[in-house]
């Protein structure tokens, strides 16, 4: 995509998958931008709700899973240098103390998280975040996405205002069109790294 580097744009792998297609990774570390930053997918290396890890397990009188899950993500996330969660899934469960225990071991630089109202919560000096609102390519309108961005962005409270959007399937070509949008409609919006994010939430 010849938009592809103009912004920073955080990838989330599924890491499991450098078993199946590892050509793919090395293709996207060697073609890598400046602006490209590899982040976890769904809540790691494999998709679960990690909180039904640990007892009482739903489905299962067995031990708690946590150790292993922690080993697993580890191995993976070292062999890609990755220490960020993007997306961190865990149903309707609350995220309890073992899960942000587990976490800020798994990706200490950050974790993103589905819809637990977290804003700016350190545990463990990892800062834990939640996605503001999906960005998606609705009927791929970018101005009508910039629009539903602008809405939550000009509800900006007094002191720092920070806001993480989720797209899906979106191509960068498509994110630059939206972001255009963005500064034009407002110049204190600024566009800033996943790295940058959890600095600031710090």
């Amino acid at each position: 995509d010849p938009k592809r580097g103009v912004n920073p744009l955080a990838w989330p792998f599924n890491q499991n998958l450098i078993e199946r297609v590892p050509m793919a990774f090395e293709y996207a570390y060697q073609y890598s931008t400046k602006n490209d930053f590899f982040v976890a997918g769904d809540s790691g290396a494999g998709y679960l709700n990690p909180t039904y890890l640990v007892p009482p397990r739903i489905n299962s009188d067995n031990p708690s899973g946590m150790d292993a899950w922690i080993k697993h993500n580890q191995y993976y996330f070292d062999k890609m240098d990755i220490d960020i969660t993007g997306f961190l899934l865990n149903s309707a469960q609350a995220l309890n103390e073992e899960v942000l225990d587990a976490y800020s071991i798994i990706t200490p630089y950050g974790v993103m998280t589905h819809n637990y109202a977290f804003e700016g919560l350190i545990h463990n000096n990892t800062p834990f975040y939640s996605f503001t609102a999906d960005a998606g390519a609705q009927n791929y309108d970018p101005v009508g996405i910039a629009n539903q961005i602008l809405s939550h962005t000009n509800s900006r409270r007094r002191g720092p205002n920070l806001f993480a959007f989720r797209s899906v399937l979106c191509s960068p070509t498509y994110i630059d069109q939206v972001v255009t949008i963005l500064k034009h409609n407002d110049s204190d919006i600024v566009i800033v790294d996943p790295y940058t994010f959890f600095s600031l939430v710090r």
